[in-house]
């Protein structure tokens, strides 16, 4: 929670003034990533993208926002969170819900007549593959993992 107020400039009484609770703050963090991470896959696809590069884009941008502020770290310490507090974790759950609906939206629409696997079962994929990336990320470094953004797109494209 510190390295959360310290990013944020404020301090702890600030930030309390905004959310409710702790946990409350990180439902918002996760929702905001995930949007932006959905976000980034949708705009990929409305661009032309098909949807192996549009989920590459994903990946890349999620390295890029960890170099910047952590964003891979932040993942991990609110996914942990999750475990210790069912309300947060069905939170969570509501959010990745929403997110895979979104994607499977996306899947549809690159590929109008149909893709095999199922849209949801493609966008749950990417719903598997971002979490291992992210710990890979915090854990090894972006240089670690720069091969696997190709890599998804190579498999994805396929489809």
């Amino acid at each position: 929670m510190q390295d959360l107020v310290r990013e944020a400039g404020m301090s702890s009484g600030a930030v309390y003034r905004y959310f409710p609770s702790k946990d409350a703050m990180i439902v918002a963090i996760a929702e905001e990533n995930l949007d932006e991470i959905v976000a980034i896959v949708q705009e990929s696809v409305a661009h032309g993208a098909d949807l192996g590069a549009a989920l590459a884009a994903a990946l890349e941008f999620a390295s890029s926002r960890h170099t910047d502020d952590g964003f891979a770290a932040i993942a991990l310490v609110v996914w942990s969170e999750a475990l210790r507090n069912p309300a947060l974790a069905a939170r969570l759950r509501e959010s990745f819900d929403a997110a895979g609906e979104a994607l499977a939206e996306t899947a549809r629409a690159s590929s109008p007549g149909g893709t095999e696997p199922a849209p949801d079962v493609l966008a749950k994929t990417l719903l598997c593959v971002l979490p291992g990336y992210l710990l890979q990320v915090a854990i090894r470094g972006a240089d670690a993992v720069a091969p696997i953004p190709d890599a998804v797109r190579e498999l994805f494209s396929q489809r």
